[in-house]
């Protein structure tokens, strides 16, 4: 690098990098993939649940959770229809965003939970996994039916 100072004499400098050698200015801070908005939520799961448009998989833990816990998929698709998105994260190892919505049935509140593939296309074939519901009781079970 050359300077010129007052007296129009030119230096010369060394300068020397210390910073990183890979660049990563370019590179996104969060790796993981944006999850939908919760209307696109909303819309994909009852089109998956009520229209068959999609790919259900129920995972082995709603199956028994959905017997010990006295709720069926009507529940899950009201409160996705009526509730709102309470908590979303997603999940590296499988490659999803898990939703959880929560809502009122016949006064009871009832949270239901559910991935939806990023790896796979929201509108043209999505996959949704179903995970688990619970009722907003003091043991997660409902006592009654109406």
């Amino acid at each position: 690098m050359t300077l010129k100072n007052d007296d129009d004499q030119k230096q010369t400098h060394e300068c020397v990098y210390v910073g990183p050698h890979k660049e990563t200015s370019l590179e996104p801070l969060d790796k993981s993939p944006a999850a939908p908005s919760e209307e696109i939520v909303r819309t994909v799961s009852l089109s998956v649940l009520c229209r068959g448009h999609g790919c259900i998989k129920p995972l082995p833990h709603f199956k028994l959770r959905m017997k010990v816990r006295n709720f069926d998929i009507f529940d899950v698709i009201y409160v996705i229809r009526n509730g709102t998105c309470a908590k979303v994260q997603y999940c590296a190892d499988y490659q999803d965003h898990k939703f959880t919505f929560r809502g009122l049935v016949d006064g009871v509140g009832f949270d239901a939970t559910f991935a939806l593939s990023a790896r796979h296309d929201l509108i043209k074939a999505p996959l949704m996994f179903l995970i688990t519901g619970c009722w907003k009781t003091d043991n997660g079970e409902r006592s009654f039916r109406y």
